[in-house]
């Protein structure tokens, strides 16, 4: 809700910003047809994040503005941080990687990189290494 004001309160239209809330992964692919960056508004206390939401956007190609937390300490040079988890950390991050269509590229290619390691077959080999290790 405080996302949706300060969208509205900044004259945004549904057309340049859209609050989607749950999608089934079936539609995924198509909500984000012809966005520039996807966001993960993941807020501190909420006791659960699928981290397939941050593989999925890497692998559509999108940059992706991410909240300071340790859920995404691990992969967080794969995205734009915010400085904080407020509405208005959120909307400078995204003002700064907006602004900066180089950075927004070199986070695309990563994303896009890293994203082969999310693949169920990059996953099955990782299986396989380990069970081979075992014997």
């Amino acid at each position: 809700a405080a996302m949706r004001g300060l969208a509205a309160s900044l004259g945004l239209t549904e057309e340049r910003v859209r609050f989607t809330g749950y999608l089934p992964q079936k539609d995924l692919w198509q909500a984000c047809l012809g966005c520039h960056m996807a966001i993960i508004p993941q807020q501190p206390g909420v006791a659960y994040f699928s981290p397939i939401k941050f593989t999925e956007s890497l692998a559509l190609g999108l940059p992706l503005i991410i909240t300071p937390l340790p859920v995404f300490a691990q992969r967080s040079h794969l995205a734009q941080v915010a400085e904080d988890c407020s509405p208005q950390g959120i909307a400078a991050a995204i003002g700064a990687l907006a602004a900066s269509p180089e950075k927004a590229e070199a986070l695309r290619n990563q994303g896009l990189a890293a994203s082969g390691e999310g693949t169920w077959q990059a996953r099955a080999r990782r299986i396989m290494d380990f069970a081979a290790s075992l014997a």
